[in-house]
C-alpha cells in the first residue's frame, strides 16, 4: 500500500509540474517584427486576428491590431531627467521629461512620430524649455507659446496628424 501511495504521489507531482509548464506564444500569440511597424505592418494585417499583439523590436513597442488598425499599447510612464538640450524619440512616448537646468534649453519635436505620440515635459529648474520643431515638423499652440513658463511649468506635446504636434500647458511667447 506504502508503494502504491508513493507512486501515486510521484505521478501528481509530475503531472502537477509539467501542467505548469506551458509555452508563452500559445497564451498570448504575440508575434514579433524586426521590421519598423510602418514599412512592414501592412504586410501583418490581413494575417491576424482582432486582438493579436505584436511586439515591434524597432520602435520597442508593443501593439494590438483591433480589426481595422494597429495601436500601440502604452505601459505606466517612465520619468527621464534630461540636464541639457534633447530630441524627442519614438521610444520617448506616454512618458515624462523634466529639464534641470539653470540655463534654456532646446526640446526638438521632430517629424516622423506616430500618430497619438505623446510626452509631458517639466521645467524644474531656472532654465526655460523652449519647444522647437524638427525640419518637416509643425508645432501648434492657440496662443503662439512656445516656451515653459518658469520652475515647476508643465505642458503636454501630442501628435495629432501626420507631423503635426500640439503643445499645451504652462508656456509663453518666446
Amino acid at each position: 500500500m506504502t508503494k502504491t501511495i508513493t507512486i501515486l504521489l510521484i505521478f501528481l507531482g509530475y503531472a502537477f509540474a509539467k501542467a505548469q509548464t506551458v509555452e508563452a506564444g500559445l497564451i498570448t500569440n504575440i508575434k514579433q517584427n524586426d521590421e519598423t511597424v510602418d514599412s512592414n505592418i501592412d504586410n501583418v494585417v490581413g494575417t491576424i486576428a482582432t486582438g493579436a499583439l505584436l511586439y515591434d523590436n524597432t520602435r520597442t513597442g508593443a501593439y494590438v491590431y483591433d480589426g481595422i488598425r494597429w495601436r500601440r499599447v502604452y505601459f505606466a510612464p517612465s520619468i527621464d531627467a534630461k540636464t541639457t538640450s534633447y530630441t524627442l524619440q519614438a521610444s520617448d512616448v506616454g512618458n515624462v521629461i523634466t529639464f534641470n537646468s539653470t540655463t534654456d534649453v532646446t526640446l526638438t519635436v521632430p517629424p516622423g512620430l506616430d500618430l497619438g505620440f505623446n510626452v509631458s515635459v517639466y521645467q524644474l529648474g531656472t532654465g526655460r524649455v523652449i519647444f522647437q520643431a524638427g525640419g518637416g515638423a509643425t508645432i501648434l499652440n492657440r496662443l503662439s507659446r512656445f516656451r515653459t513658463a518658469g520652475p515647476n511649468a508643465g505642458a503636454g506635446i501630442m501628435c495629432t496628424a501626420a507631423n503635426t504636434y500640439h503643445i499645451t500647458g504652462d508656456l509663453k511667447q518666446i
